[in-house]
């Protein structure tokens, strides 16, 4: 049977062969939006993540701050680390700075240890308020959870650098570290805030 000059089977061929390079041709065109989508699904668990982390951070640290068994040290520390995790300029170069801080603690091979200042101001908590002393450094993990969470290249990487947060000592050390590296910023109306006295 002819179809014109062609016959049906040419016909048939030609439809299964344009369907097929179709069918390539959407594949392709199909694989940067799939790509998309999953990088947008990986950043919705990263910021629902940073949200619940900030959520905690935030109810640890009004405890924290209003009560008068913390130290002004500390309380100053845990304002900061408000700043790290509210604002987005300082959250990233706080970010920056923590990754700088894993790496090195990483590299060392050797647990960290926290100088100066905190360590004094953690040791009179701990002995005059063990719960408010366990509380600042749940609320050290939720802030650098958050910020890790919310400025993250990816998820699988967050959890990585958290984990090297997990030691008590690496935790305060990476904190130290950060908190200078904030009091360093510009704050305040353009005001360079005061640098930590934890020398």
């Amino acid at each position: 049977m002819t179809l014109g000059s062609k016959n049906l089977t040419q016909v048939f061929e030609g439809q299964v062969g344009d369907a097929g390079l179709a069918f390539i041709v959407m594949i392709i065109l199909s694989l940067p939006l799939y790509m998309a989508s999953k990088r947008m699904r990986a950043r919705t668990v990263c910021l629902n993540g940073a949200k619940l982390a900030a959520t905690d951070f935030y109810d640890r640290a009004e405890i924290l701050i209003s009560d008068p068994a913390v130290s002004k040290t500390l309380k100053n520390m845990i304002y900061d680390m408000a700043l790290a995790v509210t604002d987005e300029g300082a959250g990233r170069d706080a970010l920056e700075t923590l990754l700088e801080s894993i790496s090195e603690v990483k590299q060392s091979g050797k647990i960290s240890t926290p100088k100066g200042v905190l360590v004094e101001e953690l040791k009179l908590l701990r002995r005059s308020r063990s719960d408010l002393y366990d509380m600042f450094h749940e609320a050290l993990r939720s802030a650098l959870a958050s910020i890790m969470f919310a400025y993250g290249p990816d998820h699988e990487k967050v959890l990585v650098n958290y984990v090297a947060t997990s030691n008590l000592s690496n935790l305060l050390t990476h904190a130290e570290r950060l908190d200078r590296a904030l009091r360093s910023r510009k704050f305040h109306n353009g005001e360079k805030a005061k640098t930590a006295a934890y020398a």
